[in-house]
């Protein structure tokens, strides 16, 4: 309490010290200095605020600009389809999971839309970006010409086997050992939502296109991103040309 209300400690640094004084507390106790139970275990770990985590615009840039430069030094099945994948996700916020299942029967070229399976399999229908589409339909080109034929699966290995999700994750493992910046497949949903947001894009279509069940869940964005409202509304507001 005293390092919460007098100290204003936050969470992490109160969670921190609950556990050293835990430890010195069993310290006490099993060299026979102090009787009886830890006392710490009476206290409730204090609540911590889960971060987003977002990659900056740099970042962005620096990996993709890391990738296509695999690509045009390699132009293998594997460097194209990792560009692919980084780019879907970035351009759609879609879930590993979704990612992993999506079909070629499943997305619709001419009215730019892709079906999608969400959670707990239930189907969803998202818009996809125009550039978003060309790289897709040149990697499904690319994909069909490698493999000799038309997989089932948007993403394969070398074999035209599915890529599950464990394949997807080695592949950001390998971009974070490369280029230094870490990165995964969800910070791409989050990083669509923070530039969405930044873009001066609705919370309620936002809220549609991650497919949450209560928007609740999409204003959490709103939170995370406050600083980042608050300086684009300095910045662009009106009243700033008329008073």
């Amino acid at each position: 309490m005293y390092l919460a209300e007098e100290r204003k400690n936050n969470p992490v640094s109160l969670n921190t010290k609950r556990k050293l004084m835990s430890v010195f507390f069993n310290f006490l106790i099993s060299e026979g200095l102090l009787n009886g139970d830890n006392p710490v275990k009476q206290l409730k770990k204090a609540k911590e605020e889960k971060t987003l985590k977002t990659l900056t615009d740099e970042e962005v840039n620096s990996l993709i600009a890391w990738l296509k430069r695999q690509k045009r030094r390699n132009n293998s099945f594997y460097t194209v389809r990792d560009y692919t994948i980084f780019v879907t996700l970035l351009g759609t916020g879609m879930r590993l999971g979704e990612l992993c299942n999506l079909k070629w029967e499943d997305i619709d070229f001419s009215s730019q839309r892709a079906k999608i399976f969400g959670k707990a399999r239930k189907v969803e229908t998202i818009p996809l970006n125009s550039k978003l589409l060309s790289e897709l339909a040149l990697w499904k080109e690319y994909s069909s010409d490698s493999l000799g034929k038309l997989p089932e699966y948007v993403f394969t290995n070398i074999k035209g086997e599915r890529l599950g999700e464990n394949g997807t994750k080695q592949v950001f493992k390998r971009l974070t050992n490369e280029t230094g910046i870490k990165v995964s497949p969800h910070m791409l949903r989050h990083t669509f939502a923070r530039k969405f947001i930044e873009s001066g894009g609705d919370v309620s279509v936002l809220s549609k296109l991650l497919r949450h069940s209560s928007i609740k869940t999409t204003e959490i964005y709103l939170h995370y991103f406050s600083n980042t409202l608050k300086d684009m509304n300095e910045a662009h507001n009106p009243l700033n040309n008329l008073i």
